[in-house]
C-alpha cells in the first residue's frame, strides 16, 4: 500500500540523517523553487507516519501532508523536486485512484491531527445586553451614551453595524464594566469569552484598556470564518476590530500559541498576516516566515495604523482588496517592508 513512500525512499536526497523522532533531515529541496535561496543548512524535514508523508522546510517554509489515497498539487511538486520523473509520478496516481476505488481508508496521522475543539460556553459580565436591547429599552444614561459614541464615533458606522456588541450598567468590583464596549467571542453559535474595550478617552493609568474573560486555548477571535467552505483566504490580525472589519480571525496578542498554530495549519485556506503598522510586536510576521506565509502591506495613509482604522477611512470593500493586493511571500520582500514600521 505504501507507493508513495517507497518512491519518495529512493529519491532522498544525499546527504542526510535522523532525528531521534524519526523524521530524515536533508537540505530542502524546495527553496530555490519557491524564490528563495538554496537551503544548505539541513532545512528539509520528511517523515513517514503510518500511511501519510509529511514534509516541512523550516528554510522556505513549504509544508505537504498528504496520504496513500491521493496527491495534492503541492505533493506532486514535492515529487517533482525530490527529482522522480514524471512518468513515474503518473503511474503513483493510478495506484492512489485505485487505493481510492477499492475504499482504502488512511489512518490519522500523529503529525496532522484534526484538532477537537473543547471551547467551553462563557457567561458575559453580570446585566450585560446587545446594544440594541439597551436602545429598544430607552435607556440613556451617560455611561451608555459614551459607549455608543466610541463605537459609532470612533470604531465608524460600518464596524459598528458589522457585530453584535454588548453593554453592562454593572458598576461593581474594578472592571468598570459600565465604561466598556463588550465584544463577545463565538464558536459555533456559542459565547466562548468576551473582551471589554474602555471607552473612555483618558482612563487612570492602573484600568486595562481591555478587560478579558479566560481565553480558550488556541481559539482565534472569529475561529469559524477559517473553516467556512466558500473562503479562500483566512486574514490574521491581531485584535478583534481589525478581524471585524475584514471577517477576518483576530490572535488576541501579538505572538501564536502552539495551540493557534496547530489549529491555523490544519485550516485549508491561504493565510495572509496583516499586522498592525507599528515597530513593536511584530511576533505575527515572525512566525509568516517561518511558516511561509503571506504578509501584507497596504499602502495605506500613514496615520492608518491598522485594518479597523482603514476600514473607517476607505470603507471595508477596499481595505479587503488593498490587502489582497498587497501581500507577498518573499521572505526579503517582508523583511524589507517591515522595516517601515520601526520608526
Amino acid at each position: 500500500m505504501y507507493s508513495t513512500q517507497q518512491l519518495i525512499s529512493r529519491h532522498i536526497p544525499i546527504p542526510n540523517r535522523n532525528s531521534n523522532r524519526g523524521w530524515k533531515i536533508f537540505c530542502g529541496v524546495c527553496c530555490h523553487h519557491r524564490g528563495h535561496k538554496a537551503d544548505t543548512r539541513f532545512r528539509g524535514n520528511l517523515l513517514f507516519d503510518g500511511n501519510h508523508t509529511a514534509y516541512n522546510c523550516y528554510n522556505c517554509g513549504f509544508r505537504v501532508v498528504f496520504d496513500e489515497t491521493s496527491l495534492s498539487l503541492k505533493g506532486t511538486q514535492l515529487l517533482q523536486w525530490l527529482g522522480i520523473e514524471q512518468s513515474e509520478i503518473n503511474e503513483l496516481k493510478l495506484l492512489l485512484l485505485k487505493n481510492k476505488i477499492d475504499g482504502i481508508i488512511p489512518e490519522k496521522s500523529k503529525y496532522w491531527v484534526e484538532s477537537v475543539h473543547n471551547f467551553v460556553d462563557q457567561p458575559l459580565p453580570p446585566d450585560a445586553h446587545d446594544i440594541n436591547y439597551w436602545l429598544s429599552q430607552g435607556q440613556e444614561s451617560e455611561d451608555f451614551y459614551q459607549v455608543l459614541d466610541y463605537l459609532y464615533n470612533n470604531r465608524g458606522e460600518s464596524l459598528a453595524q458589522s457585530y453584535d456588541y454588548y453593554w453592562s450598567p454593572n458598576t461593581k468590583g474594578k472592571s468598570n464594566m459600565n465604561n466598556r464596549l463588550i465584544i463577545p467571542f463565538y464558536y459555533q453559535n456559542r459565547i466562548v469569552g468576551w473582551s471589554a474595550r474602555h471607552v473612555l478617552p483618558n482612563p487612570p493609568k492602573d484600568i486595562p484598556r481591555y478587560w478579558n474573560s479566560q481565553i480558550p486555548e488556541g481559539y482565534f477571535f472569529n475561529f469559524d470564518s477559517m473553516h467556512r467552505r466558500d473562503r479562500k483566504y483566512c486574514l490574521i490580525h491581531e485584535g478583534p476590530f481589525d478581524a471585524i472589519a475584514t471577517d477576518g480571525i483576530a490572535v488576541l496578542g501579538s505572538e501564536f500559541s502552539k495551540e493557534q498554530l496547530h489549529n491555523l495549519n490544519n485550516s485549508d485556506k491561504i493565510k495572509i498576516v496583516v499586522p498592525d503598522r507599528q515597530r513593536k510586536n511584530q511576533g505575527l510576521i515572525d512566525q509568516a516566515l517561518l511558516e511561509g506565509w503571506y504578509v501584507s502591506f497596504p499602502d495605506w495613509e500613514d496615520d492608518i495604523k491598522d485594518a479597523a482604522d482603514a476600514a473607517k477611512r476607505y470603507g471595508r470593500l477596499y481595505t479587503l482588496k488593498s490587502i489582497l493586493d498587497s501581500k507577498t511571500n518573499n521572505s526579503t520582500m517582508i523583511n524589507v517592508k517591515r522595516k517601515m514600521y520601526r520608526r
